[in-house]
């Protein structure tokens, strides 16, 4: 097992960890109930690799391939 597997055990356990203390407020969990709909047309956009708008997935450093819909911002 390598230093960073450790590591990244040893921090996973301490944030499952009841008695261990928070070290800051941390980020929300994904969705918090109901979105607008030009929310829920952008995300529709993020996703659609035909979009200009296409950003790949999560972790892509991409901006899109360039291709597909060149569709003028609003």
């Amino acid at each position: 097992m390598s230093s960073k597997d450790k590591a990244t055990l040893d921090n996973r356990s301490k944030q499952l960890n009841p008695n261990n203390p928070q070290s800051g407020p941390g980020r929300n969990a994904g969705s918090q109930g109901e979105k607008s709909k030009p929310d829920k047309d952008n995300r529709s956009n993020q996703l659609n690799p035909n979009n200009w708008r296409y950003q790949g997935g999560q972790g892509s450093s991409g901006s899109g391939s360039g291709k597909g819909n060149q569709e003028s911002k609003k």
